[in-house]
């Protein structure tokens, strides 16, 4: 079966794509080195494209994209604004008032993950 992935095509899809294929790679390398066994076969070529072509366009990894990763396969719950988790709640506090919001942001009226946006605490 031939192979046509699907293109990103906002720049949020560039992002999040570019972001997941550098993790990928993260991942990968971990593999080898015998720190992970097992999981999905990951498609380097295809990861390293995506990387290029987002650096084309003007877009690199987030600093935090390994670590993002890594929450979500551990199934460690984050904020989609800020990145703030239980462990690592806001400085002024929060709680959860949906499954991917926290309260800091919801009264800030912020419901939005920014463009780009990485968490300050990573």
């Amino acid at each position: 079966m031939a192979r046509n992935p699907r293109k990103p095509g906002t720049v949020e899809e560039w992002q999040a794509a570019v972001d997941a294929a550098e993790a990928l790679l993260a991942l990968e390398s971990a593999r080898q080195y015998g720190l992970v066994t097992g999981g999905p076969e990951i498609d380097l070529e295809r990861c390293e494209e995506i990387i290029r072509e987002g650096a084309r366009r003007g877009v690199t990894p987030a600093a935090d994209c390994t670590k993002r990763l890594i929450d979500e396969l551990m199934g460690v719950r984050r904020c989609r604004v800020c990145g703030c988790t239980d462990a690592e709640p806001c400085e002024e506090g929060c709680e959860w008032v949906e499954a991917d919001l926290c309260s800091a942001c919801a009264v800030k009226g912020k419901t939005v993950a920014r463009r780009g946006a990485e968490s300050a605490k990573a």
